[in-house]
């Protein structure tokens, strides 16, 4: 009966090792698990981020490009109500005086 005992108590102090060493390598994934969680999030929102701002210059750029095209029209049907058709041949010679003293 004592050695019965004894092995029960052996076996009993062996479970509760088997069970412990379980809890540890359990907490021990669950911690890494949460780590890894953690970095992932980190880097989806630094590419979210990055996506953002990637996607804001892009929109400026549009605008300023819409805003460029813009002012050229406005100053073209300015410059074309503005101009007769004397002011105009004059600017045409100009420009070719111009090109042709570069070209010498």
């Amino acid at each position: 009966m004592a050695e019965y005992q004894k092995k029960r108590a052996a076996a009993e102090a062996e479970a509760a090792e088997i069970v412990a060493a379980a809890k540890r390598e359990a907490d021990a994934l669950a911690e890494e698990a949460k780590q890894k969680t953690a970095d992932y999030v980190a880097r989806r929102t630094l590419m979210s981020e990055q996506k953002i701002k990637q996607a804001e210059a892009e929109a400026v750029a549009a605008v300023r490009s819409a805003a460029v095209d813009l002012a050229v029209a406005a100053a073209e049907k300015l410059i074309a109500a503005k101009t007769d058709a004397s002011l105009s041949n004059a600017l045409f010679n100009d420009a070719v005086g111009e090109v042709k003293s570069r070209l010498n």
